[in-house]
């Protein structure tokens, strides 16, 4: 009888995010938190880590807030739902990167 296959957050998750994202996009600036030991343990968490990300690309230009996640989310799909529960982003062009500065 073969076991259910269940993938769990690793260490090697970040570098995943971090390499996808970086190869599609581009970045001009990259920054990813790991949040997932503030969340172990609550309701709902069955797996996968929690995580926030700054992404600063040029792949934004003439994109609105929903389109640049569905394009973030397109590029991380195979990790969704399995090694990221949740994922917090800011998806900036580099004009506006400046301008927040």
């Amino acid at each position: 009888m073969t076991q259910p296959f269940i993938q769990q957050v690793t260490s090697d998750t970040p570098a995943t995010i971090e390499r996808k994202l970086r190869d599609a996009l581009a970045p001009t600036h990259f920054a990813l938190g790991d949040d997932s030991a503030k969340h172990r343990g609550h309701k709902g968490a069955s797996g996968g880590g929690h995580y926030d990300i700054v992404v600063v690309s040029e792949r934004f230009a003439g994109l609105g807030a929903v389109e640049r996640q569905r394009l973030v989310y397109s590029i991380l799909a195979e990790e969704m739902g399995s090694q990221i529960h949740a994922l917090a982003m800011r998806t900036l062009t580099p004009a506006e990167w400046e301008k927040a500065r």
